[in-house]
């Protein structure tokens, strides 16, 4: 990077000259990020506390939010100098030790940098003659996570928001390919006898995009779940040779490769092999676990991930066989909220599905750029630069980096994982990659909300709460026990052994008498 010199001291009002005016503030700003992002570990010693809570204070929020806008502005520096300290004080970190309820991970420091460079730079994606050289970016972007997950015949796609924009995405591409016509006619009289199939574990993202398509809760066939929450394909087996024989039209099988609720991963081969026999198009819902599927290219990475339940992630038979496949780089790759990946076998669905010639856009020359426009390829008409934090992120840590923030991951849910299991005071019930769940071994539902009541109060540990579904269940019961769930997206080389006390710290908080013998 270039030498260049600070701007003099801003003379006047700040709307006199508002570079001059921000410069200071921005540079403040990255002060106090480059201070909450470095490791919140430091200073603590062994057995005491990280400083600071896991979950936000209980109460009313620090801040007068009904005040009318103001009339006149005021300097960026002293929005900045009110607002840096509430929302530092008021936000946990998501990279604090013992912050374990969701799978949101601390930002790469990079991907800071990434996305203050893109909100400058203001690219719109949405056509490509706007900016091309971001498009490109992204096509590249999107091409090395292909190789780093190991499916490099997915070779293209585009960036959402999240990997539920990313699977409904998928969804109504493989809808269009399912109707012909659809773009055009609607799903005409094959639109009731569509069904659609994933397991009891799956996200309700999906139920979302069959209902925005029009095909309504008949549209999907959930089938029950094995002991670890994984789809059988017998049990697929068998629920689509009853479709049809009904007069059903199967069209769409969603897999998991890391659940949401505790990180299964379905055997995505033999469900690939059955999808391809059937005609369906297979979805991998990957938004958690796809990225650990880089660790197959390391010595004694397969054993690795079978070591966690992801067995089937070191099968090269397994992601590289879907149609589409959601990744989202803001769960294990560390990046900014906001940034979902999807990946395709074959891009050129998308436009069937999107693709229109409005006439505002009448100055296009085909013939100069033949590739469809973004926005003709996706939901989005006007698209963020969300590539740009990922690309240097990406080349900052290298393939090495990446695996070895994954392995650091998968290491701490290892140690966090033998606790539990060596404790009396908590017994385990399903659990895969970075996610376990546990409840205590006595009280039953009692005593996990008391546990997570004073968790909340004290911010010693932050932790979720999910229903699984049963053996024969495709849904799970309303009045299903409750499992606890911590999910391990942190990726620092610390942080296992400071996971291997939190059973024991957990089990201080519990009523005498729920601890077991």
């Amino acid at each position: 990077m270039s030498q260049t010199t600070a701007p003099p001291p801003a003379q006047g009002p700040a709307a006199d000259d508002p570079a001059r005016a921000w410069a200071p503030a921005g540079q403040a700003l990255v002060a106090a990020l480059a201070a909450r992002l470095r490791d919140p570990l430091a200073g603590e010693s062994a057995g005491n506390a990280a400083p600071g809570r896991a979950w936000p204070a209980p109460g009313d929020i620090p801040l007068d939010l009904s005040a009318p806008l103001p009339q006149a502005g005021r300097p960026a520096d002293a929005l900045l100098d009110q607002a840096l300290p509430l929302l530092l004080d008021g936000l946990p970190p998501p990279d604090h030790p013992r912050a374990l309820a969701h799978i949101t991970a601390p930002v790469d420091p990079v991907a800071v940098l990434g996305s203050l460079l893109a909100a400058g730079l203001q690219a719109n994606l949405g056509l490509r003659r706007m900016a091309g050289l971001a498009c490109a970016i992204e096509a590249q972007t999107l091409a090395w996570l292909a190789e780093l997950v190991g499916a490099p015949a997915l070779r293209g796609g585009l960036l959402l928001g999240g990997g539920s924009a990313a699977g409904q995405t998928a969804v109504w591409a493989a809808l269009a390919r399912a109707c012909p016509g659809w773009h055009e006619e609607g799903l005409g009289a094959r639109g009731p006898r569509l069904v659609a199939y994933a397991s009891a574990a799956s996200h309700h993202w999906l139920d979302r995009a069959l209902r925005l398509a029009g095909l309504g809760a008949r549209g999907l066939r959930r089938l029950p779940v094995d002991a670890e929450q994984r789809l059988q394909p017998e049990a697929l087996a068998r629920a689509l040779a009853a479709d049809r024989r009904a007069g059903r039209i199967p069209w769409l099988l969603v897999a998991h490769a890391g659940t949401v609720g505790s990180g299964a991963v379905d055997p995505l081969a033999a469900l690939a092999a059955l999808a391809r026999r059937e005609g369906l198009w297979l979805h991998i819902d990957g938004a958690y676990g796809a990225p650990y599927a880089a660790l197959r290219a390391e010595p004694g990475g397969a054993d690795r991930l079978a070591a966690c339940g992801a067995a089937a992630l070191a099968d090269p038979d397994g992601l590289n066989q879907a149609d589409s496949l959601a990744l989202d780089p803001h769960k294990a790759l560390h990046q900014p909220l906001g940034c979902g990946a999807l990946l395709l076998r074959r891009p050129e669905t998308l436009p069937v599905a999107f693709a229109d010639a409005p006439p505002y856009y009448a100055d296009a020359e085909p013939a100069a750029d033949p590739a469809p426009d973004p926005s003709q390829c996706g939901p989005e008409n006007s698209r963020p630069f969300r590539a740009l934090p990922l690309w240097l992120s990406l080349q900052a840590a290298g393939a090495q980096g990446l695996r070895a923030s994954l392995r650091a991951e998968l290491d701490g849910a290892a140690a966090l994982r033998a606790a539990l299991h060596a404790s009396p005071a908590f017994v385990c019930g399903p659990g895969a990659l970075g996610v376990q769940t546990f409840r205590p071994r006595e009280g039953g539902e009692a005593a996990v909300g008391r546990l997570l009541a004073r968790l909340r109060a004290d911010g010693h540990a932050a932790l979720s709460a999910v229903r699984l579904a049963g053996p024969d269940e495709t849904t799970p019961a309303a009045d299903a026990p409750r499992w606890l769930r911590a999910c391990v997206v942190q990726g620092r080389g610390s942080a296992a052994e400071r996971l291997a006390r939190l059973p024991a710290e957990l089990a201080a908080r519990l009523d005498p008498g729920t601890v077991g013998d």
